[in-house]
């Protein structure tokens, strides 16, 4: 996964550092304002500050939580943002440190509980590096006018080549053989397996999972 970077203006006249997942080909993943999906939105408060933050007078500070790949922060830094990878840090030391932050970039390891939200001040963005969102209060987040953000269509051609792997997998009873035959077992009748030519493969759930 790559990242591209553009400012974006709504129609209040909010700036926004967006930060566009791409894929491995290049190609940009489909997004629209605040339910794009693969992209974060980092508010910037005004065009004064955006310009604050482009001499370098004032800096914004990312927290990395969980690790990702090197290019986002390196490009956060070339915009200008005091990025911290703390991907180490123990829970406690980590809610001690979140209140100093305008940012959080986080994976799955660690959740934002209605409790750190209150302790933040600055905080204005939290943005989960995949599809689940489910280690963040979001609904209390967005009451306190924190933006959350997720890239769900990252993963989704893994997931679907999983899946696809895992459904031949069933079909055929490949792991159940090979359990087998590791212990001596050669039953080959009782595992032959099903070919999927002709058949209808129902898929349940059509987004970005489902769709790819």
């Amino acid at each position: 996964m790559a990242y591209l970077f553009n400012y974006h203006s709504n129609h209040s006249g909010n700036i926004y550092l967006v930060i566009y997942s791409t894929c491995i080909t290049g190609r940009i993943a489909p997004n629209s304002c605040f339910s794009f999906s693969g992209c974060f939105f980092i508010p910037v408060v005004s065009v004064q500050q955006k310009k604050l933050f482009a001499s370098g007078v004032m800096q914004k500070k990312i927290l990395f939580i969980d690790s990702n790949h090197p290019r986002l922060h390196e490009m956060l830094i070339e915009q200008v943002f005091q990025c911290d990878l703390f991907y180490d840090k123990p829970a406690d030391e980590l809610k001690r440190l979140i209140p100093q932050y305008d940012g959080i970039i986080l994976r799955s390891k660690f959740k934002i509980t209605q409790e750190i939200i209150d302790s933040t001040t600055n905080l204005k963005c939290i943005a989960r590096v995949g599809a689940g969102m489910e280690n963040i209060d979001v609904a209390y987040a967005t009451q306190k006018g924190i933006t959350c953000v997720n890239s769900p269509e990252g993963n989704r051609d893994a997931v679907a080549e999983h899946a696809l792997g895992m459904l031949l997998c069933l079909f055929n009873n490949i792991s159940k053989a090979n359990i087998e035959v590791k212990s001596g077992k050669w039953l080959r009748e009782e595992n032959r397996g099903v070919e999927l030519c002709g058949k209808t493969i129902g898929i349940i759930g059509y987004g970005n999972m489902g769709a790819a």
